[in-house]
């Protein structure tokens, strides 16, 4: 095995600042000697360029990510059965589900296994933009420590840190994990909650103005996606209203066209939904809600959103394989 890390090893560096750029890029993927290493070897080589070094990294880095992500989005399905009862993977998902783009800055300073938080981030449609630009921070923060210490401190780490500049790091360091468990705390007190873009609204397109009026209120879109809703997703989704005379035409409705499925998260989400979203029926909204400004009627009256913490539970997990 360490024949093998090495005949690469040489073989990245052979091939020059490419080389750097793909050993980061293919880090990220799958391949697992970390990028410092070809990073300080290229320092030692060119002390007086650290900063573009490092910058390669950090691209070849957050490139290999985005592919990363692309894995898990396409092939969703067979790495959810794969990794399926895998602990390591749910806590990951878990992470990327209540922090989002924390965890991906995280992941990408910290020893954690970076290459799987962009496949997996991939498999729960986190934004692809948040994806990258949060890697250039958490790879970049990291490998311009790794560079800068390398290219500054020939008797290494230990000198480093006991310099002004060491000092400077540490309290960076140190207001970086105050911050994240600000974050953290207040990622507790936030709710999720689920909305469809109904088609009437989606075919008069009315979505932009919804999501904007929705992120205007302070909302974070988590997830989205255009979809038409199956049939039997449809029937799960209404079944309270079975045995209701409107049943057929509203499930014929909703599947009718495409619609926009939405995960939102906010501190007391599903009731501040309820108040922007406004009467069922348009006629009876009050004014500035979304639903006297897109609605039409009672059935075309342009969103559904979860009216409890239970249907929201409930209705992101019918409608999770299709976001």
């Amino acid at each position: 095995m360490k024949a093998f890390f090495e005949k690469y090893k040489l073989w990245f560096v052979g091939l020059g600042l490419p080389g750097l750029f793909l050993w980061a890029f293919f880090e990220a993927i799958f391949f697992p000697l970390p990028p410092d290493i070809g990073l300080i070897i290229f320092v030692k080589e060119t002390p007086e360029i650290w900063v573009n070094l490092a910058l390669i990294t950090t691209i070849g880095s957050a490139s290999g990510a985005m592919v990363g992500w692309s894995i898990g989005r396409f092939f969703k399905s067979k790495l959810e059965k794969k990794f399926s009862g895998n602990l390591k993977y749910e806590k990951i998902r878990k992470n990327l589900l209540q922090y989002g783009g924390e965890a991906i800055v995280f992941a990408g300073f910290t020893p954690l296994p970076y290459k799987l938080f962009a496949i997996t981030s991939g498999i729960i449609g986190l934004p692809l933009k948040t994806l990258f630009w949060c890697s250039v921070l958490g790879r970049g923060a990291r490998f311009l420590l790794v560079a800068y210490v390398t290219a500054k401190f020939q008797d290494g780490i230990k000198a480093f840190w006991s310099s002004p500049a060491g000092l400077g790091w540490t309290i960076g360091i140190i207001f970086v994990i105050f911050g994240y468990s600000f974050l953290k705390t207040r990622r507790k007190n936030m709710e999720d909650t689920f909305l469809i873009i109904k088609p009437t609204a989606f075919e008069a397109g009315s979505a932009e103005g919804i999501l904007k009026m929705i992120e205007d209120h302070g909302f974070e879109i988590v997830k989205k996606n255009i979809t038409s809703i199956p049939k039997e997703v449809a029937m799960v989704h209404y079944e309270e209203h079975s045995e209701k005379h409107f049943f057929p035409g509203l499930i014929k409705f909703i599947t009718s066209r495409e619609v926009a499925l939405v995960h939102l998260r906010k501190e007391n989400a599903v009731d501040d939904l309820r108040n922007l979203m406004g009467n069922t029926n348009p006629e009876k909204a009050e004014e500035g809600t979304i639903r006297k400004i897109f609605g039409s009627s009672m059935t075309a009256n342009a969103v559904h959103g979860s009216d409890s913490k239970t249907s929201a539970k409930r209705e992101l997990e019918i409608f999770s394989p299709l976001m």
